[in-house]
């Protein structure tokens, strides 16, 4: 179960993707949902790294409880991504649930998405509001 507020909203969501349409989409979906208080995007993995950094090093209590993430990306994959939180031993890399996004689901990608315990799904771009409805009422549950 996550730690939602009162109003049934999540505190943070991070979507990470290189491709701005797409980035868009998910972000409007999102944003339509109602669901979180604050969304976080980022085209590159570095500078969500250090987002994340940051916001653990000031103390700052509210949680990033999804991280919506695209699998392949130019100069760093989904995958490195979440490689490298795991290296920085971040609180956040323990607690926060990841939505892989792919333009086409492989099995290759699926069998990879087993070997982390942070993911959750994985789900074909563009992001559906019956996707994003169906992981946040399993989130919830």
């Amino acid at each position: 179960m996550f730690p939602m507020k009162s109003d049934n909203k999540f505190p943070h969501v991070v979507i990470i993707d290189d491709d701005d349409i797409s980035m868009f989409i998910t972000r409007t979906i999102i944003e339509r949902s109602g669901s979180f208080y604050a969304i976080h995007t980022f085209n590159d993995t570095e500078e969500a790294l250090s987002f994340l950094k940051e916001k653990e090093s000031c103390g700052n209590s509210d949680t990033i409880d999804f991280i919506f993430l695209n699998i392949q990306m130019p100069v760093c994959s989904g995958f490195m991504f979440l490689d490298k939180l795991k290296e920085l031993d971040l609180k956040v890399a323990a607690e926060v649930k990841v939505v892989m996004l792919t333009n086409l689901i492989s099995p290759e990608d699926i069998h990879r998405c087993s070997q982390y315990k942070q993911i959750i799904e994985i789900v074909e771009k563009p992001l559906k509001e019956e996707t994003l409805q169906k992981i946040i009422n399993t989130a919830i549950h």
